[in-house]
């Protein structure tokens, strides 16, 4: 393996022996202030995830 990657099998080694290094938190801060968004009914969301009309119908009588 260390022959395929153009490495010596030490630096192999000493690569596979060192623990993961976890990502910063701080790359995972949002760019905007969270807000709240418009509600929407059960119909509408049901038509945006594209359910299927005959599923949507029964969905929507066993109300």
């Amino acid at each position: 393996m260390a022959n395929q990657i153009d490495s010596s099998l030490e630096e192999l080694s000493n690569f596979l022996a060192t623990p993961p290094e976890m990502q910063s938190a701080h790359s995972y801060k949002a760019t905007e202030k969270p807000s709240l968004q418009s509600q929407v009914t059960f119909e509408q969301l049901l038509i945006q995830t594209n359910t299927p009309v005959e599923l949507r119908e029964k969905l929507l009588k066993e109300d």
